[in-house]
């Protein structure tokens, strides 16, 4: 936790992704790095004209965090893609609820 969900960048792309994003991710959250978990997520896209290429959806789920600290992660998440070559994302974040989040049988 966080967890990072990860549609229109091809696996190919992903371990790169994750080496390169882990630690300053983990330094803008405040958290261990171990705690961010990514999980991609293949899919394909379709317009009127059938299939077509995207740009990279990331859904974030975590506990509630400040909106700078949203705001930083959005940022660099883009800037980091942008300069991958992607003309865009689309960044969401999504709340966990600690009485309703268990791990190993237990809640937070």
């Amino acid at each position: 936790m966080p967890q990072l969900m990860i549609k229109g960048v091809k696996r190919e792309r992903m371990p790169l992704l994750v080496k390169d994003t882990r630690a300053r991710l983990a330094e803008i959250i405040g958290c261990p790095e171990d705690w961010l978990t990514y999980e991609w997520q293949p899919s394909v896209f379709f317009g009127s004209e059938g299939e077509e290429p995207f740009i990279p959806v990331i859904q974030v789920w975590w506990f509630d965090r400040a909106r700078q600290t949203r705001d930083r992660v959005a940022g660099y998440l883009d800037g980091y893609l942008r300069e991958k070559g992607f003309p865009g994302t689309q960044i969401s974040f999504h709340l966990f609820r600690e009485e309703a989040y268990y791990e190993d049988g237990e809640h937070f």
